[in-house]
């Protein structure tokens, strides 16, 4: 049993690596050292779970087969014993049913194949480094949030005559959270708009018949609500990614670009878990390429397994990119796409759903509302009833804004610097 250091910034974040010949770990140590992390190695489950009584250990990284306790075996324990720690399964040969035991049971992260590309390991570590850092983050949020909730519980409880009065004030500071919430999307949605590369009208698009597949589902309302705005970021990924990955048609890249094209969940997932009250979104974008017949990324869920949700956001989003030319260089028309659609039906798109999708009539787009004003006709205490987007599709205002003189006068300097006319819904 050893403990090798390197040079570290922080010492909270240590990674071990299990593997019954030494020839292995000195070759992850010679990889390892140049970079700032904590390492540890031990030839054998039995050493590392010594390990595990005397450290903090953040990851562990565990051969599959080794004697006496298997990688598999090892992972099972921690889990059970120290849930926390970021699992990784390191194995040399193509076992299936294997590295299925160690999901199983082991409940691991990510798995390696040897012989490893490095730079793919050093990738992994610091993907579960930055996935543990998130989590502990995350964990301090909400428990910071748990003691104010039960702070502003306990002030409520001591209230007399101002009972009411002080409900009414908790009640408008929830609003404004829900608001600030719904703004703090908004603004990743502009991300993807102002993106030169990217599309705001493709993901509206997307997200408006991702929400017409669920209506007709009959999902509840909260589920087509989740739906709706896992739609709308879906592509938030990209943001991480090099542009020449989603400017090319998906089946004019290579195996190992469409990788790192599928791979734009992982980014998402790590931009948006800082938002806890958006866990049902990100778990749809984060299982949207899931496929129906258990091969997709990154769980390789099976069928209904696969969270209605992503599965739905599936066919919306790819009836899209055959519509606009993303997956196929040739541009589809809707009588093609979902034709193209039906050629992967029990393969990556559940049937049940391509069956909802023929019976919509998407061939034509929807025209715009009847009702729209312009600037001029505005007057000061109207309320929004629909967002205000720019020809760019780039957020101006919300849904529910109530003008003022200081909106109204902003938004009529816009018109006049881009030439723009904004379509503009309020309420009678």
């Amino acid at each position: 049993m050893t403990a090798e250091k390197t040079q570290v910034t922080s010492p909270h974040f240590t990674v071990l690596f299990v593997d019954d010949e030494p020839s292995i770990l000195r070759s992850i140590k010679r990889i390892i050292h140049k970079t700032n992390i904590n390492m540890l190695t031990a030839t054998s489950g039995q050493e590392a779970l010594e390990l595990f009584a005397t450290h903090d250990i953040t990851m562990i990284v565990s051969d599959m087969k080794m004697p006496n306790m298997s990688g598999s075996e090892l992972l099972e324990k921690v889990a059970q014993l120290y849930p926390e720690t970021y699992r990784v399964i390191l194995t040399g040969f193509a076992d299936l049913d294997s590295i299925m035991q160690a999901v199983n049971h082991g409940g691991i992260h990510r798995y390696i194949q040897k012989p490893w590309d490095n730079q793919d390991l050093l990738l992994t570590i610091k993907d579960g480094l930055q996935f543990t850092k998130l989590k502990r983050e995350n964990h301090t949020l909400q428990q910071k949030l748990f003691k104010q909730n039960r702070a502003l519980k306990d002030l409520a409880q001591s209230l007399d005559k101002k009972v009411e009065f002080k409900t009414r004030q908790i009640q408008l500071a929830l609003k404004k959270i829900k608001h600030e919430q719904s703004a703090s999307e908004k603004v990743l949605f502009n991300c993807i708009s102002v993106h030169p590369e990217l599309d705001g009208l493709f993901a509206q698009s997307v997200s408006k018949l991702a929400t017409e597949l669920a209506k007709v589902m009959k999902l509840p309302t909260t589920d087509i609500q989740h739906i709706q705005q896992a739609a709308l970021l879906c592509q938030i990924g990209l943001l991480g990614k090099e542009v020449h990955l989603f400017n090319t048609a998906f089946n004019d890249l290579n195996y190992e670009q469409q990788k790192a094209y599928v791979r734009q969940v992982d980014v998402a997932m790590m931009m948006l878990s800082p938002l806890p009250h958006l866990q049902p979104v990100i778990d749809i974008i984060q299982s949207q390429f899931e496929y129906f017949n258990g091969q997709g990324y990154p769980d390789m869920c099976v069928g209904k397994d696969i969270p209605v949700g992503a599965r739905i956001l599936f066919v919306a989003r790819d009836f899209w990119r055959y519509r606009i030319g993303k997956i196929s260089s040739k541009k589809f028309d809707a009588i093609e796409a979902k034709a193209e659609l039906n050629r992967h039906r029990g393969t990556k798109y559940d049937p049940d759903i391509l069956d909802v999708l023929a019976k919509l009539d998407v061939l034509h787009e929807t025209l715009p509302d009847d009702g729209s004003k312009v600037l001029a006709e505005v007057k000061v205490g109207m309320e929004l009833s629909k967002d205000i987007y720019n020809e760019k599709y780039v957020l101006m205002l919300p849904e529910g804004h109530i003008f003022t003189e200081a909106t109204i006068a902003k938004l009529k300097q816009y018109e006049r610097n881009h030439k723009e006319q904004l379509r503009i819904f309020v309420t009678a």
